[in-house]
Order: structure tokens, then sequence, then C-alpha cells
């Protein structure tokens, strides 16, 4: 069993077709949170906050909880037709998140006892999105049980260029010294590489040059000593 975290996102879309190709055929169960009326007031803000302030009823309340868990299955349900589409054996689920994402998401795979929990490292944005980066976070750092984490395609083409340029960038500063004295700017360095790669003609007239001359053209000569 696995669970793989939907809400409709590119990554969480990406998450459904890599646990498809991992493990075929396996039973999933793909979970969606839906945001209660209290968490939403929450985190929008209220007094003392700074935020907006909730004056409305509790019946309003009620609609807002029911309008989100009906959004909420209808994503959990397109999301088990995906993954049923492209070979796991799936089903819808919906949870709320009284005690924030993460743990609504362990919350439900220690109950379906999951081998593993699948999901997106960004969501769709605001406050309807369990799957942003924080949440993968969380999840990470308090599984019980393995996690997979997927980017969207998008993200992992952005990562792969980013690994590109830092590959091409190295390669550069390894080919001017691995090409030699050509790939060397006008330096002492290059100075340097020049008069012992090309021998004694590069040398300036010193006593480098002499000492280097004498011993490279096989010569035995050992300076007087005075006395």
């Amino acid at each position: 069993m696995i669970v793989v975290c939907y809400d409709g996102s590119p990554d969480a879309q990406a998450a459904i077709a890599h646990a498809a190709r991992l493990m075929p055929g396996a039973e999933a169960t793909v979970l969606t949170i839906w945001e209660p009326f209290a968490d939403a007031v929450m985190h929008g803000g209220g007094a003392g906050t700074g935020g907006p302030v909730w004056v409305g009823s509790d019946a309003d309340g009620g609609r807002f909880d029911t309008a989100s868990q009906a959004s909420a299955l209808e994503t959990a349900t397109e999301g088990a037709e995906r993954a049923n589409a492209v070979g796991l054996v799936a089903e819808g689920r919906i949870t709320s998140r009284p005690d924030g994402s993460g743990r609504a998401i362990l919350g439900v795979a220690a109950e379906v006892d999951a081998d593993v929990v699948v999901l997106g490292t960004r969501g769709r944005g605001g406050v309807k999105s369990f799957l942003l980066g924080s949440v993968s976070h969380e999840v990470v750092q308090h599984a019980d049980r393995p996690v997979l984490i997927i980017p969207s395609p998008e993200l992992a083409e952005q990562r792969r260029d980013a690994g590109r340029r830092i590959m091409v960038a190295d390669r550069d500063h390894v080919g001017r010294f691995s090409e030699g004295e050509e790939q060397l700017p006008d330096s002492a360095e290059k100075d340097h590489v020049g008069r012992f790669s090309e021998g004694e003609e590069q040398l300036p007239d010193s006593a480098e040059k002499r000492h280097v001359g004498r011993f490279s053209e096989g010569e035995a000569v050992k300076e007087r000593v005075p006395g």
C-alpha cells in the first residue's frame, strides 16, 4: 500500500506518474487534505494578529467546511482516476488538517499501514495547498516510514539546467590548466608554466636559467668553491 498526496498540482501529478512506474499495480490511497473553516480563519489572521477578523456566523463556517470537503473530494477522485489510468489500484480519500498537513498525511499513512508516502516538492500555492516545500520537509522530518519526494517535470528540468551550468563552469576552469600554457592569461603564472614546460629557451637570462640549463643538458658541472 502506498499513500500518494494529491492536490492537482504538476508536482502531485508527477508523484502519481512516478509511483506507477516504480510500483506498477500497487494499491494506493490518493490523499487530498481539506482545510476546515477554523484553520482558514487562523491562517488568514485574527484578532491580535493584524489580519482580518471573521465576523460571520457559525452557519457560514459550516457552509465553508462543506464546500471545502466537496472540493477536496473532487480533487481526490480526479487523482485516483489518474492513478488507475497509469496502472495503480487506487481510491481517493480526504482528511482534514487539525494538527497541520504533514501530521495529517502521516496519520493516514499509519492508519493504512503504508509502505511508502509519495508526494511532490511543491503544490498549487495558497492556503488550500498542502504540498508546499515546508509540508514535504515536515513529512520527511517526522516520518516513521519511507518517503518519496517527486519534483514536477518543470522543476526537475530547471535543476538539470542549473547542474549543467555548474558542470560547464567547472570544465572551463579545469580546461585552462589541463590544456596548458595557451589557456593561461598573461601573468606570472603563465610565465612560470611556460618556462618549465618548454625548456631552457623560455627562461630569462638568470641564475635560474643557468641552473636549469646545466642539468637539463646533462652537463656535469659543479661550481668551484673558493678556497
